[in-house]
């Protein structure tokens, strides 16, 4: 994972264990609908990393990237990274790189290389989200 914007920026990698991509997928759909989203946890093995997005005004989010060094959530560190977009340009950002991820591999081989398969039913809802973006002329 890569995240950058002109002033900050963050990369590490990750390990996908079931239900991390379909939690960000819903994530995501929540984010569209400026609901408080779920934490999205990211397995770096053994440290953790926890995405959330927080709805702000003017159809804004805050997405905020934690690094906790283990498994443990006693202390809460300060965000790794944090950046504000308008929600829609962070959704269709995801978005793309998820779509990029889903067709990067034949399922069978996803499957074995993620360890689990991709969510594509929540893939698809988000999808469908985005589509009615494109048909109403609202797309980030």
């Amino acid at each position: 994972m890569q995240l950058t914007t002109p002033e900050d920026s963050f990369g590490d990698n990750f390990s996908h264990i079931y239900p991390t991509l379909e939690d960000l997928c819903a994530a995501l759909w929540e984010a569209d609908r400026q609901i408080s989203t779920r934490t999205v946890v990211f397995l770096l093995e053994p440290a953790e990393l926890e995405l959330r997005i927080l709805p702000l005004p003017e159809n804004k989010s805050e997405l905020s990237i934690r690094v906790f060094p283990g498994h443990g959530r006693g202390r809460q560190p300060p965000p790794a990274f944090a950046c504000t977009l308008p929600t829609r340009a962070l959704v269709l950002t995801f978005w793309r790189a998820l779509r990029r991820l889903q067709t990067s591999l034949p399922p069978a081989e996803f499957q074995r290389e993620w360890r689990g398969p991709f969510p594509d039913s929540a893939m698809g809802a988000l999808t469908a989200l985005v589509e009615s973006w494109k048909c109403s002329g609202e797309a980030g």
